[in-house]
């Protein structure tokens, strides 16, 4: 993928519900044994039929020894929620940074940051007898994302709805299965509410917001392709619940070919989470994603979003490109000797065209050598570049200042 040379600092925000975050001993259940999920205003039947979340979600725990895992690409972490003194660590890359102190509420649980850009993990493991609360809420990872150009986001919906009553498959995908596996899903079909059959985020405040249809599948083995191409990165956004469970995904690129386990089970429902991403992507190429349904369990996805961060920047004044002091001096010596070329050229060019008319010898005897005037030659002035030629490298990693977010 993209070596991140120059790349400028960019925040993608990854949920708790994050279907790419590694839970142990369990994503949700009990959380005296293992890891549970809550939300912030609790859960409540909407008319699926199914508990459905309200707020912010966050895992929560009592049990020692239970962690959380995730992968990234990019130069720093932040991990947010809250905890007692002395009842966690954080591990990046094999690297302890214990945390001491009590953590409010979506507080700062811990960070790192200044990491050499690439592939790093970040862990957090709970400590302590089962008495203290630990809770996760939201992770904060800075990756690269461009050169400066205006970041481009597209989404790309999974169901193309031109109207409530002509939804069509959106050409972008490519689905393999049984004939009756994949579908545009019918929220309506059996449930008491959604009769305009949209999933909806329902919020603390009760305003409701609509999503887009989702394709949806229940057949193991199950596959859903795309390619992507003009991006730095992408989020395929989905939904978790109760009767979803193990899927792979196989990501393929020029010299990467890597598998990803997604966990999207949950005890409450949730339409709008992050199912799969990546960063660090050479906009130039094109890379090839497929995900696939691991057993009889629901697979279910509404959108694709690209964040094209732009292509590297190239001015003459800054000489943005990379040219090397050599290539520079370069530049200048060849310029001189053009010039010399030219006035070289030139006076040859004037020594005969004066010869061909000049007049017989007689008539320039009678010539005094004050009427031709002064001759003069104007002089060849170098051109140097306004660019030092010692101008250093920039480093190979993107700074960890944070400057943009991108939650989705």
């Amino acid at each position: 993928m993209s070596p991140g040379n120059d790349l400028l600092p960019h925040n993608i925000t990854l949920s708790s519900q994050t279907a790419t975050i590694m839970y142990s001993p369990y994503r949700d259940g009990d959380c005296q044994t293992g890891w549970n999920v809550s939300y912030t205003y609790g859960v409540q039947d909407h008319g699926y039929g199914i508990p459905q979340g309200i707020g912010t979600d966050y895992h929560r725990t009592y049990h020692g020894g239970a962690s959380l895992q995730f992968n990234w690409t990019g130069t720093a972490v932040y991990l947010y929620g809250n905890a007692s003194m002395n009842t966690y660590s954080i591990v990046v890359d094999g690297t302890n940074e214990v945390v001491t102190f009590d953590v409010p509420q979506g507080g700062l649980l811990g960070k790192k940051e200044g990491l050499d850009y690439g592939d790093h993990t970040a862990k957090l493991t709970v400590h302590g007898n089962g008495t203290k609360e630990v809770a996760f809420q939201y992770a904060q990872v800075t990756v690269g994302l461009g050169y400066g150009s205006k970041i481009q986001n597209t989404t790309i919906n999974a169901v193309d709805e031109k109207s409530s009553n002509n939804l069509t498959v959106a050409d972008f995908f490519h689905y393999k299965g049984p004939v009756d596996g994949w579908s545009v899903e019918d929220l309506a079909k059996g449930n008491s509410s959604p009769v305009d059959n949209f999933p909806k985020i329902f919020r603390p405040n009760g305003s409701i917001t609509n999503l887009p249809h989702q394709m949806i599948t229940s057949d193991g083995g199950d596959v859903v392709s795309f390619k992507i191409t003009n991006a730095s990165a992408f989020i395929v956004w989905g939904t978790v619940n109760q009767n979803h469970g193990s899927k792979s995904v196989k990501f393929t690129g020029p010299n990467v070919t890597k598998w990803t386990i997604l966990e999207d089970s949950s005890s409450a429902l949730d339409f709008w989470q992050i199912l799969y991403w990546e960063s660090g992507l050479d906009r130039n190429e094109t890379y090839t994603v497929s995900v696939m349904n691991r057993n009889n369990s629901k697979l279910a996805f509404s959108a694709v979003k690209i964040i094209d961060g732009g292509a590297r920047i190239s001015t003459i004044s800054g000489l943005s490109t990379g040219l090397k002091a050599g290539v520079i001096a370069a530049i200048d010596i060849g310029s001189m000797g053009f010039l010399a070329l030219l006035a070289i050229i030139g006076l040859v060019y004037w020594r005969r065209h004066t010869k061909a008319n000049r007049p017989p010898l007689l008539h320039r005897l009678r010539i005094s050598i004050s009427d031709l005037g002064p001759i003069e030659f104007a002089p060849v002035t170098s051109i140097h570049s306004n660019t030092s030629s010692n101008r250093s490298s920039r480093a190979s990693r993107v700074s960890d200042k944070r400057y943009s977010t991108d939650s989705g």
